[in-house]
Parts: C-alpha cells; structure tokens; sequence
C-alpha cells in the first residue's frame, strides 16, 4: 500500500518514471470522480484521505493509488483510485516487464538481427525510432536487473513497493544520491552497439537510416534539462561507432559539443553533474571522447585547406567549439588529479598545419588590444595542444620579439648618445668572468644589469681567452657555473641522496641576491635555449607556475617520507595514536642539532588522531615544500621573473614541459634508437643491443 509519510526522504529511482511519494495531498476540488485525471510539473505523487463529491461516497480511512502515469513534454498525468483489499498497487517507480518502453535491450537486438531480412521496414522503422530519440536511448543500457540474482529479483518481485526501490537502489547505487552515478553499463551498451553496427555494414539502409536517427537526435539536443537522467545521452553518443568518425562533425560531434558547453550557461547544476559522471567514468572511455576531438580540429582544418569556398566564420566557430569541449576535458583531468596525461592532450599535427609562430604573435596581439572579432581564434589560448616542438617554437618566437624589442632599445639609445651624455649600451648580454672567480663574477654582473639588458641575446667571454661565442662557450659556462652553485658545500642547496635531487637548504647564510640570481640563470638557460643540469624536482616548477603543492610531489622530492605520510593516511587500527605517537611538529636538523618545530600554533600539544591525521599531512607537505624554504625560493622565483618579464609565455606551459625546457628530456625512446642503430648493420652496435637487451 502506498502510504503518505512527509518527514522521509523519496527512495532513490533508477527507473524511466518515478513516483515521489514525499510530497503534500492534492486539493479536494481535484478528486471529483472515482478515477480523476491529474497533472503534476514534477513527479506523480500519492495522495491520502481524500473527501467526497457529492453523490458519491469515498472511505476516508483508504488510501488513493496511482493506477497508470502517462510521462511526456514537461508534463506527467497519472490516474488514480481509491485502494481496494483486493487491489495491489503497482509500483511505477521500477520498470514494468510485461510493457516496457522501446530501449535498446539485448531482447530487441536479438530480434533485429533474426528479423531484418524478414521484417525490414518494421524493423528499421524502430531502430529510427531509438535512436532518434534521447529519451528512449536515455533508458537503454541502465545497470539494473542484469546486476540482481535470481534471489533478489524474487525478492524484489513479492517485496512492498517502499522495500522494492531500497533493493534496487542499494545494489546499483549502495547508497548513493540519484544524480552522483550515471548508471549506465558501458560494457552492455558498447556490445549491443557493436552488434548493430555489424548489421548496419551488410545493409547500407540500415546505416543511412541509422546516421539520420543519429543526426536527428544531436541535432535537437536541449540543454535545459530538468532531471540528472536526461544526462545520460551526452556519455551514450560518444560510443557509437558514427560519432567517433570525423566526417560527420557537422552534424554529430559539433551539435554535441554546442549543447555541452551551453549546459554551464543555461544549467549549471547539470553541467557539474555531467563533469561528476565524465570523471566517475574509466581512462578508455575518457580518452575516446578526446581523440574524437582531437581528430574534429585536424579534420576542420585540413577542410579548409582543401575548400577555397568555405565560410572563415564557420571554420572558426567549428574549431572553437571543439577546443571548448577539449578544455572542458582537460579541465575535469587535472581536476580529477591527471584521469589522463598531460600529453593525452597533444595534437602533434599542428607543428605542420598551423603557423604557430604567427599564431602566437596573434595571440599577443589579443591580449594586448582585445579580441577583434566574435569568432577570432587563437590556438595559444588552449595551450594543452600543444607538444614539445610546438611550446619550443613558441618560446623561440617570444624570445625572439623580447630580444628584437630590447635590441631595438638599445640602437634607439646608442643613436642619442651620439648627440647627448646618454652612455651607450651593448646590443647583447655580454658577461665576462674569470673561470676561477666563475661564480663571484657572474652574480656580481648579473646584480647590475638592468631588466631590458637580460632580454638582450646572452653571449660569454672567458676573461684572457680569445674563442668567439657561438653557443659553446656559453654551454661551457653553465656547465661550469652550475657545477659550483649547485655544490652542497657553497651551502645554498642540498642534496636528497635518496633520488639524488636538488632543493633549497633550509638554513644558510646567504642572502636573497644569490637567489635571485640563480633565478636568473635558469631563465636566461632557458631564455637561451640552453640546457644545463639543474636537478630539482618537478614541484619547484609547479611552484614557478604558481600550481598549489600537494601530497603527490613528494614522489621525486623524498619518497621515504611520502611512504609513510600514506600509510598513516591509510592505518585503519584503533590503536593510531600507540602506534604513531605523533604532535603537531616536526624535528628538522639545523646545523647538526635537531630541532622542533610546531606546525601550529602549540602544535606540540595536539596529538595526531584519525580525525585530525588529514589536516597534519597537509601542513607536513606545507612546511617541506613551502614554509621551510619561503624566503629562498621567493627570491629565486623573482630572480627567474625578472627574465621573463611576465607570464604570459609561461602560461603555454606544464610544468613537466618547462622543466623539460631547462634539463631536456629524458624520456629515451630505447625501441626506437636500437632499430636507427640496428639498421646501419654496424657489428659493434649489434653486440652493444645484444647485451643490452
């Protein structure tokens, strides 16, 4: 029986139609029969101790029961009587068997592959019907009754209807909100999908009609959704077989990615609902939904080469509209702490199809005058599809236009000081040292320069030798320079031996010059073109970008320490504080004595406990990375910016692809060098891989 109860909560439905039995009792003016119709905006309700009409008698002490529900547009009806003893109520919270909507089941497959040469018109006159409509494909593949056994569907059978929807929801959900899950089987609708695909490839009607259904259901996609389940069709079209192919972007992927993006301007609670799924679901899947795209930019691009005709505005709304969608993507990846690789992003295609040079000076352009028009496009403002060659060209190109402007400067200044006391100045970043004073000299020099002269193109002259620079001798010199710097006992670094990593040491006697200007060092290095060894972890870059530090990077700053930061995390004993025995401090070693140092304020009081062990951690990682060091890396940030000037450039960047500016890359492709080297049928190479392998 269904019972009226308003201080519960309605049981969570993964049905197609649900019935709120939450809600308040209708008017009396609206029961004026046996079986009323009845309209509601939202969901069916039930309602309880009704009164009469006169002339007919109604029993106050029944209840009223929903007999059907009709669902459609904004609107759902449902008819409603009183309750019978010999009347069971049926649930329409849960999907009825015996009259099911038309879905995509593994029932109706089946009967379309054993029918289509019999039933053809009948049969694709439903396949039409499905997949044209987001409804119908909203209530196909749903992780229901496939994931109950035998015993629970009994259960499920015979049980109340209040019982039933717990069931249902416990074992899809356990007990999750309706709209934290999508709910969907990709498993069940990648298989089902594929068998209709296969059909589609013996009957080309079947395929046209099916890319009309397709086409016509994108096409009428609304954003105004009013309920999470009408999400669902946005993670179902990426899987078939028609959306991942780039010719039809006019008429699948791009109405796709319009009613994507417009979810966050017209429904924000649904946009970061559909953000919530996209992350819930697996690497493949994600990164299925990028190479579509990826191959939708290379695809429109190559279209406009090819068509001389092709309206500029549209090409370029088209190439907007998939890069949204792919920086909506790569949003919801680093958010969800890297679901796919920063280099899971790249479009190596560009280097040849796009003039990124001019592309970024365009750019620079924008930024500095605004946008010029609607539909103006700009591949540096998504720079994560960009790989290394193209973030090299772009780094050429803004050292080029800084060092031009600074040259430029400077012939502006030598010209009036001809006609004037104004002393002239070097065209180049000239620095002269002695090879046994390398360090003293540099830091002296590179303290007097001014701002515009560190934007000048960088040459170095050994005092008392005569080689000419022409790139060697300044390798030479931050060879050589770096060595010093870098050695723990100048007393400004130290050494992990654990990993063998450079950081900042936490007390020393230099000043914040000296920082600065190593700073300054490892931009002109990278300002330069030149690549030396500064082997500091990936975070002192993520800091130079200005990313929050976390737990993570401990991974190449001390992976002692992140062990057993994790395992704390992860101790579920109730004997935590006997076993850890830990405050709010942390013991460092300050010129070989080891002292205390409070986390918090009186941190030496507050023991670590399982409520508080999270809050630790983080202000643990907090001290080692950042309180520790804020003074000196401060210093060499500003040191490092004052090279750079702003960050625009550095905006372009990950912080894996300026590190990989600074020290290279690392990363040998083996496989790769032994068949270059293989092939040259060279004996000693062959013994060289015969051992190495």
């Amino acid at each position: 029986m269904l019972t009226d109860n308003p201080s519960s909560q309605p049981p969570t439905c993964h049905g197609v139609i649900a019935v709120d039995l939450s809600r308040e009792q209708p008017p009396k003016e609206a029961l004026e029969e046996p079986v009323a119709m009845q309209t509601a905006k939202h969901s069916p309700k039930a309602m309880k101790k009704s009164t009469a009409e006169e002339g007919t008698t109604y029993d106050k002490n029944k209840d009223l029961i929903v007999n059907q529900i009709f669902g459609g547009g904004d609107q759902s009806f449902f008819i409603c009587s009183q309750q019978e003893e010999d009347l069971e109520p049926v649930d329409q919270r849960l999907a009825l068997f015996s009259c099911p909507i038309m879905t995509l089941s593994v029932q109706w497959v089946e009967l379309l592959e054993q029918t289509i040469e019999d039933n053809q018109e009948e049969r694709l006159r439903e396949l039409e019907v499905i997949f044209s409509s987001s409804a119908l494909l909203n209530g196909s593949f749903i992780r229901g009754n496939e994931m109950l056994s035998n015993d629970e569907l009994s259960v499920l059978q015979q049980s109340s209807s209040h019982t039933r929807v717990l069931l249902r929801s416990f074992s899809i959900e356990r007990d999750l909100p309706a709209s934290s899950h999508h709910n969907i089987s990709f498993d069940s609708a990648l298989h089902l999908l594929q068998r209709i695909e296969a059909l589609t490839d013996a009957h080309a009607a079947m395929a046209s009609r099916m890319e009309a259904a397709l086409h016509h259901c994108t096409v009428t996609l609304v954003p105004m959704v009013q309920d999470s389940e009408e999400l669902r069709i946005y993670l179902i079209l990426p899987l078939c077989r028609l959306f991942a192919e780039a010719r039809h972007y006019e008429s699948l992927q791009i109405p796709y990615a319009v009613s994507v993006l417009e979810l966050k301007k017209k429904r924000l609670w649904a946009d970061r609902c559909l953000d919530m799924w996209l992350t819930s679901t697996d690497t493949v899947y994600f990164q299925r939904l990028v190479d579509i795209y990826k191959r939708i930019v290379i695809y429109v691009i190559d279209q406009t080469s090819s068509n001389k005709q092709y309206i500029a505005t549209r090409w370029q709304q088209y190439l907007l509209t998939s890069l949204s969608l792919l920086e909506k993507l790569h949003h919801i990846s680093v958010s969800s702490h890297s679901k796919l690789s920063y280099d899971s992003f790249y479009i190596p295609e560009l280097t040849t199809k796009v003039d990124i040079s001019a592309d970024y000076q365009s750019w620079v352009e924008q930024q500095r005058f605004g946008r010029p028009g609607q539909y103006a496009i700009s591949f540096c403002r998504f720079p994560f599809v960009f790989d290394a060659p193209a973030k090299t060209v772009l780094l050429q190109t803004d050292a080029a236009l800084q060092m031009q402007e600074a040259v430029g400067e400077a012939q502006v200044q030598n010209m009036f000081s001809m006609i004037s006391s104004i002393a002239p100045t070097l065209p180049i970043l000239l620095l002269q040292v002695r090879r046994d004073h390398i360090m003293e000299d540099t830091f002296s020099q590179l303290e007097q320069f001014h701002v515009t002269d560190l934007k000048k193109p960088m040459k170095v002259k050994f005092v008392g030798e005569e080689a000419v620079d022409q790139g060697g001798v300044t390798k030479e010199f931050f060879l050589l320079l770096m060595q010093k710097v870098l050695n723990p006992d100048y007393g400004m670094f130290e050494e992990h031996e654990e990993i063998r990593t450079m950081w900042f040491r936490e007390q020393t006697f230099e000043d914040e010059s000296k920082f600065a200007s190593v700073g300054m060092l490892c931009g002109l290095a990278i300002y330069n073109f030149q690549i030396i060894d500064l082997r500091f972890p990936l975070v002192l870059y993520k800091k130079l970008l200005g990313s929050a530090t976390s737990l993570i990077d401990l991974v190449d700053f001390s992976p002692a320490v992140l062990h057993s930061l994790e395992q704390l995390l992860q101790y579920e004993g109730d004997d935590f504080q006997e076993t850890f025995s830990l405050a709010f401090e942390i013991v460092r070693e300050r010129f070989e004595e080891p002292v205390v140092v409070e986390l918090v304020p009186r941190g030496s009081s507050i023991p670590v406990n399982v409520d508080n062990r999270e809050e630790y951690v983080a202000k643990y990682v907090d001290y080692l990375l950042n309180v520790s060091v804020q003074m000196q890396f401060t210093a060499f940030k500003a040191g490092f910016m004052r090279v750079f000037g702003n960050r625009r450039i550095l905006e372009l960047f990950q912080p894996e692809e300026l590190m990989a500016m600074v020290v290279g890359n690392e990363n040998y492709d083996w496989e790769e060098l032994e068949k270059v080297q293989l092939s040259l049928c060279c004996k000693i190479c062959q013994f060289f891989w015969s051992i190495y392998c």
